[in-house]
């Protein structure tokens, strides 16, 4: 098998001129709201990927792997221009920007909602301007100490201005995009992550926090495949893993089995990184979970099976029965790899059947899913990628007065679904796998 060759990389190159004037345009468009419309928007999402797939495929025929040079190259110019492109048919960096004010100047961005601040003479102008923007301003945060750091970061180098976390966020999905490249034996698979429009558009444009979450918990996992009798490898695996659970609950159902190939000495490395990351919070406040557990009790959006049985029973009881379903069958699934610990983990499938289960989906929430795409050969998980942006075809965007602001059109969720059912059934039924059983690289 032939493996990665810069003289083979001409395909590439074209489709990554051609992506990179569909950005421009994108974010060109971003900074005039007339013209940023959702058809604009689904027009250039559907071009660059439609230029990723058969920049692909070319690849995939030929039996070829492009250069991770030239990978690289233009997933950086694509990011670049998606940092100077606004945020697209979102507002929640307003939030972001605004605990990392509270965390620069009271330590604590967990006790108080920014409601609480409206009348607050004494916040700079600059802030009190984010704070028009905030939405659910009575909640306070729900963005766990990990993501807390990043938004510190972010206000330390452009305070008040999103381009502080763009910067951020954008250099940590370069480097998972490395990190991808040294355990995935698949390039191909890797150019599908580092180009992928719905990445692109959540990170660069848009600045949500998920990829430099699960940069911690792939380069734990990273780490967790290195020699496992190395005791700095262990403690790097138990540390960048407790960063990744401090950044968001998905990153708790993929710790046990990282945690359960290694020595059980290496636990309270794990333990002691988790209370390093939450005491400075704990000390300040009682709040730390009051966000989230509102969130995880009041909030629902673009939900998939718990959409479905929310039809036939009272919300309460469809919420139990989704959670139940996904802890049911993740119980079974992690009971097998305790009994054959050598055996294969699909986290990108344990990630999905949460994120199916969930009440609530937005599409960056699939960032913590396709790095470990990246990892297995799956078509859905890509086509998933693309589905999911028509959670974006709601009451706020539309400005359709019969809907709520956070309310889809009555056909989305059928279409939405749909493609990503007929994805998952194409995938288990076709013959022809998605790559070769060999790397396309030596």
């Amino acid at each position: 098998m032939i493996g990665s060759n810069p003289k083979h990389d001409l395909p590439l190159h074209q489709a990554g001129a051609a992506s990179l004037l569909i950005y421009l345009m994108l974010a060109w468009c971003s900074h005039n709201t007339q013209l940023m419309t959702l058809s604009l928007f689904f027009l250039t999402m559907l071009g660059a990927g439609c230029l990723l797939g058969i920049t692909f495929y070319r690849y995939r025929q030929r039996n070829l792997s492009p250069s991770l040079f030239s990978i690289m190259f233009w997933a950086t110019a694509f990011r670049i221009i998606g940092i100077y492109g606004l945020p697209i048919f979102e507002d929640d960096f307003y939030r972001y920007l605004w605990d990392g004010f509270q965390f620069w100047s009271t330590g604590d961005p967990y006790s108080l909602a920014p409601s609480a601040f409206f009348t607050d003479s004494s916040i700079p102008i600059t802030f009190q301007k984010l704070l028009d923007g905030i939405n659910y301003p009575d909640i306070p945060t729900i963005y766990a100490p990990t993501l807390q750091y990043s938004f510190l970061l972010g206000h330390w180098i452009t305070p008040g201005d999103v381009l502080g976390l763009k910067l951020t966020y954008v250099l940590t999905d370069l480097l998972l995009i490395y990190v991808l490249d040294k355990i995935s034996p698949y390039r191909l698979l890797v150019l599908l992550y580092a180009w992928n429009p719905l990445v692109i558009k959540e990170i660069a444009f848009t600045a949500h926090p998920d990829g430099f979450g699960v940069f911690f918990l792939v380069t734990a996992y990273f780490f967790s495949l290195r020699n496992q009798s190395s005791i700095l490898k262990s403690i790097a695996t138990m540390v960048f893993l407790a960063i990744g659970i401090c950044a968001k609950p998905f990153a708790w159902f993929i710790a046990p089995f990282i945690i359960f190939r290694l020595p059980l000495r290496y636990i309270p490395v794990l333990i002691g990184t988790v209370v390093l990351l939450y005491l400075p919070f704990v000390l300040h406040s009682t709040e730390v979970l009051t966000g989230l557990l509102a969130f995880g009790r009041d909030w629902q959006f673009n939900a998939a099976i718990f959409s479905l049985l929310a039809l036939f029973a009272p919300v309460k009881i469809a919420k139990l029965l989704s959670v139940g379903l996904f802890i049911g069958v993740y119980l079974t699934y992690f009971l097998q790899f305790v009994r054959q610990r050598d055996k294969t983990i699909r986290f990108d499938w344990i990630l999905a059947g949460l994120l199916f289960c969930s009440p609530v989906i937005n599409p960056w929430y699939w960032l913590w899913v396709l790095p470990f795409g990246v990892l297995f050969p799956s078509r859905w998980i890509w086509i998933s990628s693309f589905a999911l942006l028509l959670s974006y075809v709601c009451g706020i965007n539309t400005n359709n007065p019969n809907l709520a602001p956070y309310q889809l059109e009555w056909w989305v969720a059928g279409v939405e679904y749909g493609i990503i059912a007929l994805a998952i059934f194409w995938d288990s039924m076709t013959k022809k796998p998605m790559l070769p059983e060999e790397p396309l690289r030596q």
